[in-house]
């Protein structure tokens, strides 16, 4: 179990790294920063190289960058991560929560304290472990469009594979007919070789897909195709559901790289 925690006071991390050691026992991968930014710095990392911090203790009241900025910041590089605030102050709970933490801990937070976070992290660890996570498909749709599958890029053979999965998410799991891929891909023609193409195209996505296994995310039927927006993580699905971190994330842009898909979202919002 890999573990950071967050507090400018070296006595604050003292007393929660002695909680943290007292609750779990000292076979965990701990590690302290008193500089938020340098905390950062280290959950960028760990997340780039495949070994994501599981849990992040942050304390709130810190200069630089206090707490909820750092957990902002957080969830954008690391989002599988839990993180649990540790405050002297009572007044933050409410944006904390905002922030869809797992738990709110009032110092000085004993062995227990960190005992009872445990079982209400909202990403829980034996779901996390290689052996039993199910692999779910991470889509980024603010911006340019892309896709991967836990931090690697999803590869696509054929540029228009990936065009016709994203239009798939645009359509949030509704039933797509032939005729309307071709229309968005091919700009309504629907000429034997475009047909053919579009055929290829779907094959070449399923294969894709599979290769990384995330097949289920594909649903065919005769003549349509669909998704299961289930077992998709996507910040536009996020934004659409209210949550506030994919508001932060949303600066304008929506998959840039496709002219549909300017105007599909400017008929939602």
């Amino acid at each position: 179990m890999k573990i950071l925690i967050v507090d400018d006071e070296q006595m604050g991390i003292d007393g929660l790294t002695e909680s943290v050691t007292e609750a779990l026992g000292e076979g965990i991968d701990l590690h302290t920063f008193t500089d938020p930014k340098e905390a950062l710095a280290s959950v960028e990392e760990s997340a780039k190289a495949g070994a994501p911090y599981d849990i992040v203790f942050q304390d709130i009241e810190m200069p630089g960058m206090n707490g909820l900025e750092l957990a902002v910041a957080i969830r954008k590089c690391s989002p599988d991560t839990n993180l649990v605030m540790v405050t002297a102050y009572q007044e933050y709970a409410l944006d904390a929560w905002k922030l869809h933490v797992s738990d709110y801990l009032l110092k000085p937070a004993s062995a227990e304290d960190v005992k009872n976070a445990l079982e209400n992290l909202r990403k829980p660890l034996q779901e996390a472990a290689p052996e039993t996570a199910e692999k779910r498909l991470r889509v980024i749709c603010f911006g340019s469009f892309e896709v991967f599958v836990g931090d690697k890029p999803l590869t696509f053979h054929r540029g228009r594979s990936k065009e016709l999965l994203a239009y798939l998410i645009d359509r949030k799991g509704a039933v797509c007919n032939m005729a309307e891929l071709l229309g968005i891909l091919f700009e309504d023609d629907n000429s034997n070789s475009r047909k053919s193409w579009l055929r290829t195209l779907v094959q070449d996505l399923k294969q894709s897909l599979e290769a990384a296994g995330v097949g289920d995310v594909l649903i065919k039927g005769w003549n349509s195709l669909s998704v299961n927006c289930e077992k998709i993580d996507c910040d536009y699905y996020k934004l659409l559901e209210g949550n506030p971190l994919a508001l932060n994330d949303y600066s304008g842009e929506y998959m840039s790289q496709y002219s549909w898909a300017e105007m599909s979202l400017g008929n939602r919002f």
